[in-house]
């Protein structure tokens, strides 16, 4: 499972590389036209908007698989390490809980006639593009889970067969 992840991973980083290569050409692009030119490409802000919603959302994803969403560990800290992984394990499937209904609730918004037949003011394009990147993001941390699970399960029965407390 390891490898999988790893190549998703990559590919990932990969178009996130490409995505941010668009973004600034583009942005550069638009200020030397603004600026030089005195007018501008309607297309360049809206572009660069959609560009930075898929970039935020691939780059949860990996995130995600990492495990380093923001997670307030104040007070997590403070516990015995056998209750730190049971609380990180719990946390860990109300994410999982949450991810999935995410994911199902913007397949299904996603897919609607209503969001997949309008239009983007200056592109043009379906608004499906810039939105397929939540249950695009969404499935690839469900994904990432089969990978976290079994080590966060493991974390939790090794330190409760050592008896740590």
């Amino acid at each position: 499972m390891r490898k999988i992840g790893d190549g998703l991973e990559k590919a990932i980083k990969y178009l996130l590389v490409v995505l941010m290569a668009i973004m600034i050409i583009t942005t550069i692009i638009a200020v030397i036209q603004r600026y030089i030119f005195g007018s501008s490409f309607n297309w360049t802000e809206e572009l660069d908007s959609y560009i930075l919603v898929w970039c935020t959302f691939l780059g949860v994803a990996i995130s995600y698989r990492h495990m380093d969403l923001v997670f307030l560990d104040l007070f997590v800290n403070l516990l015995p390490k056998r209750l730190k992984n049971i609380v990180a394990l719990i946390v860990h499937l109300i994410c999982l809980v949450f991810i999935v209904y995410i994911f199902f609730t913007s397949l299904q918004y996603g897919l609607s006639p209503a969001l997949f037949n309008r239009k983007s003011t200056a592109l043009r394009c379906s608004m499906f593009v810039p939105f397929a990147s939540i249950p695009l993001s969404m499935f690839l941390m469900i994904l990432f889970n089969f990978e976290l699970l079994p080590k966060l399960f493991k974390a939790c029965a090794k330190s409760e067969s050592k008896g740590e407390v």
